[in-house]
């Protein structure tokens, strides 16, 4: 056999083999394909409620609070009376009368710095009393 005829054979063989090779990936690629929509039918899950009726929770919910309620004691007279003053709601009467604040010092020793510091005032002599 010459060597041309041999090449076209040889070529031959090839082009079987590789429509052969693209026929299994292709059966391959459907059905990786098919597995995939079939496994994400599988793990997706439809929302089967029905949204025409309302469930009605108000029992259950009166129960707990009810329940949280008597866990809990509260004192709400600061809170009221501060509302209250903050909307200028009480009497003077009811406000608590703020303490004033006095001095350490009394009129005497006002007057005696007065006399020992400033100049149109007449000197005090002070005198250490001796016990």
């Amino acid at each position: 056999m010459s060597l041309a005829v041999l090449k076209r054979e040889l070529d031959k063989e090839v082009e079987a083999m590789d429509a052969k090779k693209k026929k299994v990936e292709e059966k391959g690629k459907k059905k990786s394909a098919q597995k995939k929509k079939i496994n994400a039918l599988k793990k997706s899950s439809f929302n089967t409620k029905d949204y025409t009726k309302e469930d009605d929770y108000t029992d259950i919910c009166i129960q707990n609070l009810v329940a949280l309620d008597n866990l809990v004691d509260v004192e709400t007279s600061k809170i009221r009376e501060n509302v209250a003053k903050s909307k200028r709601q009480l009497t003077e009467a009811e406000v608590a009368p703020e303490k004033e604040t006095g001095s350490i010092f009394t009129d005497a020793d006002f007057d005696v710095v007065n006399r020992l510091y400033f100049v149109n005032s007449k000197r005090a002599v002070i005198l250490d009393e001796e016990k």
